[in-house]
């Protein structure tokens, strides 16, 4: 039951995962060695002990998926990424990414047909995106993608403890094949559409050669926070166990602008009428921005990828080339510009401070008072956000003195550009715009003079304002071969060398680094940033073995190790024992266990400390004591903003980072008792030492005293204020222990009225606790939202096909379980008092519809709809959760509801 077919056997006698094929007779199965994901030996396809899941073309085409990012992170395995929502306002800088089994990013390895790419340009010296972008992989050239499952740092190295995904590009393709896609989410807004060429020539296997092409080009427009009702607004009532609550989120930089007079927020546009502006709404004792309302909740994004393919058989060598070039330029648009400046009482905008500051029995400033304003005038902040890719792989593969060899040279580069379209304001020219006194900082949008208007259009800011490089150069020796007999084969070995040189540049504009074009001190307006460009350089060389060892016809064993030496930090010696026992034709039991570790990123090690934007969620010294008690030691002010405000941050490279190490292990089986069904389970766990992270800001406000060393001061550079900051630099936090189970099941049948498939892949995480501070006890987010994030119980996918003549049809249910929000503060609109509320997010479940017509052998039209029933997210009131938006939690959630879609396919 277990000998399948060519590719897809390759891997699941390893697992047996997303892709499943039906039993043939063993005898008639080509014998043909290949070399598959997860081992460095070639050998029969019915081989291997390690869990592989596969997405063939097939599968792509009917997940409904516009590109590799929505084709990873809606299958179960994945979680704990990045998605397209975190670019608006939550530094996503364009970048999704894939983490396997909640282990993150950088702990999943990306390869292209086996070798290495760059990770992304836009990696933070934090360690975030220091992986590979997904946006940058060319899907119109896929031709299936195997998923290691298990960790790998035996045979790959860094990065791969969560495991690995590897993106087969097409081969032998003899033809030319143009497509057409559309999609339109509800109300008809954020739509995209792709036009995607393949175009190929040559034959491997008689004429021994092939020439692929590839190219796509997509379009998307934005979804704004109006155009759903669960996002456009940072104030709502929502109901829980029967009481009503009011959740309020806003700005204290408004537009007119609010004042901080002796400690408390006040808006002088309040008096005396009594009403707050439009687009603000009174909280505590000041009017606040409804920022939300400005949002672009899923990003306008642009993308080009192109891939060239070429290989030539000469005997029993082959020689392959290709390369991948990919430009995708996100665009995210946030509310206009806030930030503070000084006031005089001197100035002529001084009366209305006076006014509000009697209307409250407070006395009148006789200094400077601190003005929160919001530059409206100027439009929404726009930044565009391009990811350039350009990598080229050169191989040579076959038979060498007894050895399949496959020698391989990767150049790898990722280029990362944010560029600034529209609404940042320059600080100086608006405060000598200020200065000038032709701003009004009292009036509403729309409503300052021609002048004002004039003065404020020249302090904008456009062109490029930051960026970085990423670049590899990589050798990838390695061979294989029967070394001798045994009781069931031929026992094999690999044997191979890494040499791997890579190299981070950090290129900020002049105004990103802290001056002006004359060298000058100035930065944006409302922004603290203070960018330090560096250059950084690191090499590393690992020697790896494997071998294969069939002990009998049914028990088999795969040991490997490796080690690597780097040049920043030291090295490493890692092993795995990997084996598969096969009683009988329908059980296969499999298991692994091994070491891994991932090395510091450049940035990591080496970025100096700086300014790093401002904390996610607001917090107050006035409701805090403990927080009040650190300002006060490190002789410094809170930032105002009455019940709460944003904490400005500081993060900076640590060259004392120790690298992780992981021990992991799996065991699993497979059950086939017939060839039209499949069980197959597979229970795993990892546990890391030195995790490299920073102390989540939700962690270091709940506990303030705990985590003092968290905290430092930071100098406004518009006001000269020193205020208490948040220190998020890379420490190694300690210990985390996650397991899991990854399930799967399929039944197929053929019936008179076609052929039916059916299959349930899911992965039940049981445990996933991590320390914050070694030592000091551990914390799980698993169910509940901890540190900053989510770690879902469940994930699961339903998929059911019909396939009959011409037609096909396709009918998938998608579940994620529900957790535990942030406790967050809320009012009860009952008792008309604040409170703080727990509350659980429920599960997120969608269907998806799709229908395929083969019009002829060269014409295929596709109709689908994603959210059939348009389910909304689930409602999260925490104030900590990626990007701005405000509702519910953009990453575990799509917020752009019931999509139709459509594709047109022609083959010549």
């Amino acid at each position: 039951m277990f000998v399948q077919k060519r590719i897809v056997r390759a891997v699941l006698m390893s697992v047996g995962g997303v892709a499943l094929a039906g039993g043939v007779n063993a005898q008639t199965q080509q014998v043909e060695k290949i070399e598959i994901t997860g081992s460095s030996i070639k050998r029969i396809e019915a081989e291997g002990a390690l869990p592989v899941q596969v997405l063939k073309r097939e599968d792509i085409d009917k997940s409904g998926a516009r590109n590799v990012t929505e084709l990873l992170q809606s299958l179960p395995v994945f979680q704990g990424f990045t998605n397209e929502g975190s670019s608006v306002g939550g530094g996503g800088a364009g970048f999704t990414g894939a983490s396997l089994r909640n282990q993150g990013e950088t702990r999943t390895l990306v390869l292209l047909n086996g070798k290495r790419i760059a990770p992304s340009g836009s990696q933070a010296l934090t360690g975030a995106q220091a992986a590979v972008n997904l946006n940058n992989i060319p899907v119109a050239a896929i031709e299936r993608v195997e998923i290691l499952t298990d960790g790998a740092s035996s045979l790959y190295g860094s990065d791969a403890i969560g495991g690995v995904v590897n993106f087969i590009t097409r081969r032998d393709v003899n033809f030319v094949e143009a497509s057409i896609s559309h999609s339109a989410p509800a109300g008809s807004v954020g739509t995209e559409t792709t036009v995607s060429a393949v175009a190929g020539m040559g034959d491997n296997s008689p004429n021994g050669w092939n020439f692929l092409l590839a190219a796509s080009h997509t379009d998307r427009k934005p979804l704004r926070s109006t155009d759903r009702s669960f996002a456009k607004t940072g104030l709502f009532n929502f109901k829980e166990k029967g009481t009503e609550y009011q959740f309020v989120l806003g700005s204290p930089s408004p537009i007119p602008a609010n004042v901080v007079v002796g400690g408390q927020l006040l808006s002088p546009a309040y008096y005396p009428s009594r009403t707050c502006p439009a687009q603000t709404f009174f909280f505590d004792t000041a009017c606040y921005f409804d920022f939300t309302q400005y949002l672009e909740i899923f990003p306008q994004m642009s993308s080009d990828n192109v891939m060239l393919s070429g290989t030539k058989r000469f005997g029993a060598h082959t020689f392959s080339a290709d390369f991948v070039y990919s430009n995708t330029a996100t665009t995210s648009r946030l509310a206009p510009p806030p930030g503070s400046f000084p006031i005089s009482p001197t100035s002529p905008l001084f009366e209305p401070i006076r006014q509000a500051a009697l209307a409250n029995n407070l006395p009148v400033p006789t200094g400077n008072v601190t003005a929160r304003y919001r530059v409206a005038d100027v439009g929404q902040r726009t930044t565009e956000d391009v990811s350039q890719l350009n990598h080229l792989s050169l191989a040579a593969t076959g038979v060498l003195s007894g050895w399949d060899y496959n020698a391989s040279y990767t150049r790898s580069e990722s280029e990362y550009t944010e560029n600034l379209r529209g609404g940042w304001v320059q600080l100086n020219p608006f405060l000598s715009a200020l200065s000038s006194g032709k701003i009004n900082p009292w009036v509403g949008p729309g409503q300052q003079t021609p002048e004002a208007q004039a003065l404020l259009n020249a302090a904008q800011i456009r062109g490029k304002f930051d960026g970085g490089t990423t670049s590899i150069d990589f050798v990838d020796l390695r061979a294989s071969r029967p070394v001798f007999k045994m009781g069931g084969g031929d026992a094999s070995i690999a044997v191979g060398v890494n040499l791997l040189n890579e190299k981070f540049d950090k290129t900020p504009s002049l105004l990103a680094q802290g001056f002006d074009a004359n060298g000058g001190s100035d930065t944006r307006f409302g922004d603290t940033s203070a960018i330090i460009p560096y250059s950084a350089t690191r090499r590393s060389t690992a020697l790896f073995a494997e071998m294969l060892i069939p002990v009998t016809k049914a028990f088999e064993l795969s040991p490997s190790v490796r080690f690597d030496k780097y040049s920043d930090f030291g090295d490493s010696t890692n092993f795995k024992l990997a084996g598969r026992f096969q009683p009988s034709k329908q059980v296969l039991v499999r298991g692994s266990i091994g070491t891994g570790f991932k090395a510091p990123t450049v940035p990591q090690l080496n970025a100096a400390q700086q300014p790093f934007g401002v904390t996610g969620g607001t917090y107050s010294c006035n409701s805090d004591a403990a927080l009040k008690a650190i300002a006060v030691a490190l002789g410094a002010d809170c930032p105002a903003g009455g019940s709460g405000a944003q904490f400005d941050v500081l993060a900076g490279g640590n060259k004392t980072l120790l690298p992780e190490e992981t021990k992991q292990w799996t065991l699993g089986f497979r059950f086939e008792p017939t060839g039209t069904m499949s069980l197959g389970m597979d229970y795993w766990g990892v546990k890391i030492d030195n995790t490299i992270g920073q102390i989540g800001e939700d962690v270091v406000f709940g506990d303030p005293t705990r985590y003092r060393q968290s905290f430092t001061t930071f100098i406004d550079p518009a006001t000269n204020e020193k205020l208490l900051a948040y220190l998020a630099g890379n420490v190694n936090l300690g210990k985390s222990e996650t397991q899991g189970i990854d399930i799967d099941a399929q039944f197929k049948i053929n019936t008179g009225f076609g052929r039916v498939n059916s299959q349930i892949i899911a992965t039940h995480i049981l445990k996933n606790k991590f320390e914050v501070i070694p030592g000091d006890g551990f914390l799980s987010d698993l169910g509940r939202f901890e540190n900053g994030a989510v770690t879902h119980k469940w994930q699961a996918r339903w998929i059911n096909s019909l396939d009959y003549g011409r037609w096909g049809h396709t009918f998938t249910v998608r579940y994620r379980s529900g957790y535990d929000d942030e406790p967050t503060e809320v009012l009860n609109l009952t008792s008309n008092e604040f409170e703080v509320l727990s509350r659980q997010s429920k599960a997120y479940v969608t269907m998806d519809w799709q229908t395929r017509f083969k019009l002829n052998k060269n014409f295929t039209a596709t109709l689908g709809v994603l959210n059939i029933l348009n389910e909304d997210p689930p409602l999260s009131i925490t104030q900590n959760g990626g990007g701005q938006m405000v509702g519910y939690d953009a990453r575990y959630a799509d917020s752009r509801g019931r999509t139709l879609y459509g594709t047109l396919t022609y083959r010549f």
